[in-house]
């Protein structure tokens, strides 16, 4: 288990959960999957069956990043800090097939310890 902390992800296939519950129902499902201690927060996403296929099929194929970015550039400013640096993050993903959602795609962004030893020193 890593034990520093992650940006997380999850996609869901619509429908997925209802908009009332949906950042609640990927918080629990990150609790439940992380292999993380902490968390940088949560973002989730529903794309329609034919965009999610392709996701799934991407990273079925090994497309890890590519994959990675589009997720992360879809869900805007905020997650644009975690594109294209491998060199900084690592980039974990899991297919889950829940029962209730049916396939979920869950990412999480870890920082490598280099960063994380960086963000240590300007924290202190």
């Amino acid at each position: 288990m890593y034990t520093e902390s992650a940006f997380n992800v999850v996609v869901f296939q619509e429908p997925g959960p209802s908009d009332e519950n949906l950042a609640e129902d990927a918080q629990r499902l990150v609790r439940r999957h992380s292999v993380c201690d902490r968390d940088w927060g949560v973002g989730c996403l529903t794309y329609e069956p034919p965009a999610f296929d392709t996701l799934w099929g991407g990273l079925e194929e090994g497309d890890l990043l590519p994959v990675a970015y589009a997720v992360l550039f879809k869900l805007g400013r905020g997650a644009e800090w975690f594109i294209d640096r491998p060199d900084a993050f690592t980039y974990l993903w899991r297919g889950i097939e829940h029962e209730e959602w049916g396939k979920v795609l869950f990412l999480q962004v870890v920082p490598q310890p280099h960063l994380m030893a960086a963000i240590n020193v300007r924290m202190n």
